[in-house]
């Protein structure tokens, strides 16, 4: 039996490498392969721990890419530490097979193309600039696995985005909605790509009990002004302002360079931004980790300032500088930092 499911994960390993490669053989980057709607592969190593025994973990997450189209699939491989074996948990059910599949997407965000959509898993979802959702994801829980969907429209004069994380259940809800209003009225290569945007996300049930009402939601307003727009750079500036209902408010303002193909080897995006946070707000609310701090993330927000808090979160002004992407053609890195420029030496009620 061992000897089966060890031939069942290898060789879908095998045929997840080869119809990846097959596709991206004829190409040098990552960034070569998401430009031409090629088949990528990323993964990682490391060690869990489950019910009090040590694995080491290898995990497969290739790009399957067919034209537009692309299949996400997540082959984890588990072996343990003293045996060597293979968890036999995992490979047990024929749900374990389909949850192999992870999305299906339909040409990537912010593609030329004017049509982006994803059902299922969602790893870094955004809308506009990332002050309100910054890079939220639906799958930081193995064994919780949400079908959420993204899809975004842009036809020329304006456009939407829109995330929501769970199908199963209803949870998370959000959209940015945008408006160029120069587009007819110049024919100037940067100021008719002028925008203006609105977003609103709303959680209508942060800890995931049906009977009680503790719903929290954020809006905001945007102008966004590219500099240059190439295949290879895009360089933007913009400001933000958003508000959590019932708490504070924030605005920022800043610098956003998405840059690809970098020695044929790096897709790099970065931003430089300047806050001003007031009382009770926390910015990028819905970020990274949301999925994991949704029970507690509104005290955090409601504690922002207040002197008998365990932990005060820095006051602004403040500099962000952060990379949203370090991409080669296997493994995928994500790092970030904050600056602050100006902290406040006492908190105020």
């Amino acid at each position: 039996m061992y000897s089966k499911r060890l031939g069942v994960a290898a060789a879908v390993i095998l045929a997840a490498s080869f119809l990846t490669f097959h596709h991206s053989f004829a190409q040098t980057s990552l960034y070569e392969n998401l430009l031409q709607d090629q088949g990528v592969i990323t993964g990682g190593v490391g060690v869990s721990v489950i019910d009090g025994q040590s694995y080491f973990t290898m995990s497969l997450r290739p790009d399957l890419a067919f034209g537009k189209w692309g299949v996400g699939l997540d082959i984890p491989l588990r072996f343990d530490v003293d045996t060597g074996n293979l968890r036999n948990e995992d490979w047990d059910q024929g749900y374990d097979y389909l949850r192999l599949f992870r999305y299906v997407r339909y040409s990537r965000k912010r593609n030329p193309d004017p049509v982006y959509a994803r059902v299922g898993g969602l790893d870094a979802a955004r809308l506009g600039h990332g002050f309100i959702m910054n890079y939220y994801s639906n799958s930081l829980v193995i064994d919780q696995r949400k079908v959420g969907m993204e899809f975004d429209f842009d036809f020329g004069i304006g456009g939407f985005e829109t995330v929501t994380n769970n199908f199963g259940r209803g949870e998370i809800f959000g959209g940015r909605i945008y408006y160029r209003p120069l587009q007819l009225a110049t024919n100037a290569p940067i100021l008719r790509n002028f925008a203006i945007g609105a977003t609103y996300v709303g959680d209508i049930d942060p800890d995931e009990y049906r009977g009680t009402d503790n719903g929290v939601s954020e809006f905001g307003f945007d102008a966004e002004l590219p500099i240059v727009q190439t295949p290879l750079l895009r360089l933007a500036i913009y400001g933000d302002v958003a508000k959590i209902n019932n708490h504070g408010s924030g605005k920022a303002t800043g610098i956003e360079m998405n840059l690809t193909g970098i020695a044929n080897l790096f897709d790099v995006g970065a931003q430089l931004e300047r806050r001003f946070l007031n009382r009770e707000f926390l910015p990028s609310y819905f970020g990274p980790l949301y999925e994991l701090e949704r029970r507690t993330k509104e005290d955090a927000a409601a504690c922002t300032w207040k002197p008998r808090c365990p932990t005060p979160f820095p006051t602004s002004p403040c500099a962000r500088i952060m990379t949203t992407r370090a991409l080669t053609s296997f493994p995928m890195f994500s790092t970030w930092m904050k600056i602050p420029l100006r902290a406040s030496a006492s908190a105020t009620n």
